[in-house]
């Protein structure tokens, strides 16, 4: 099995900035499936940007409960540690 190369993300970022635009009216999820493999770093990060939530709801009518429950727990919760969970919640 040859072994796995790690390009630097930098590396990888200006091949990527220098690929052409696809035109408009190609998929760029269609566009990702077919070249992830030589912008690994990139395509992850496009994956998550490029998703769609599968629901009608907002996302900040889903969280509303576990927002009360951490408002309700915010004492016993360092502030910083409120943050980082909230921004995660927001981020999924």
């Amino acid at each position: 099995m040859p072994a796995v190369q790690f390009v630097p993300a930098h590396e990888e970022l200006d091949a990527y900035i220098s690929e052409p635009c696809i035109p408009p009216a190609e998929c760029p999820l269609s566009w990702w499936t077919d070249n992830r493999h030589r912008y690994p770093l990139i395509a992850d990060v496009a994956r998550r940007l490029l998703s769609v939530p599968a629901t009608a709801v907002s996302s900040r009518r889903l969280y509303t409960k576990e927002f009360e429950e951490l408002m309700d727990k915010r004492n016993a919760v360092a502030p910083q540690k409120a943050k980082e969970v909230m921004f995660i919640m927001e981020n999924l």
